[in-house]
């Protein structure tokens, strides 16, 4: 499997079912083995999250895949980590406390600032060995990480909700991730 490329085609799958006048898909994987690809509007780059008040290697945290993002607004509503191959739970802690400790989220080489706060979905998917779903566990971690989030001082904290989801196959983390990405933007709207 190509790294990445389940990722790049759910964002490319999913800017063509988003108002693409209102939101951008960003992505940091790239992925041309489907006509998709070609004609959707993501727009590639790198997502970090970082600490401090300057960006430079050293302050980078984590680096989301997929961002979806209020073009008008700069609110980021949706930061995706997909995790393409069997992840344990300490790998999921850190994709999240990656963010959660971070003082800003930009994107590409211009780092433009995405803003984060109760808008925000931050969902983390992980690839099910297909063995058992693990949802209880999942479900039980978002649980803790929301508790350990409401105790943090740093600005990333303001995030409204964590999401951990397990997937089979790239179909179904396309799925998913437009389901998501749907529930996201209801949320914005209540906001």
């Amino acid at each position: 499997m190509l790294h990445g490329a389940w990722t790049a085609q759910a964002a490319h799958t999913l800017s063509t079912q988003i108002d693409s006048n209102r939101f951008d898909v960003l992505c940091a994987h790239r992925d041309n083995r489907s006509p998709i690809a070609r004609k959707s509007r993501v727009r590639l780059g790198q997502i970090v999250c970082w600490m401090g008040f300057e960006f430079d290697a050293s302050s980078r945290l984590s680096f989301p895949d997929v961002a979806v993002v209020d073009r008008a607004s700069g609110k980021a509503v949706l930061l995706v980590e997909v995790e393409e191959s069997k992840a344990p739970p300490k790998l999921v802690l850190a994709d999240f406390f990656g963010m959660l400790l971070g003082d800003c989220v930009t994107f590409g080489r211009s780092h433009e600032k995405l803003k984060i706060g109760e808008w925000t979905t931050s969902c983390v998917f992980v690839k099910s060995t297909g063995r058992g779903s693990g949802d209880q566990q999942l479900q039980s971690l978002v649980v803790r990480l929301d508790e350990a989030r409401k105790q943090l001082t740093t600005p990333n904290k303001r995030i409204g909700r964590i999401s951990i989801q397990a997937y089979r196959s790239e179909s179904d983390l396309c799925d998913r991730m437009s389901a998501q990405t749907e529930e996201a933007l209801r949320q914005l709207s209540g906001t």
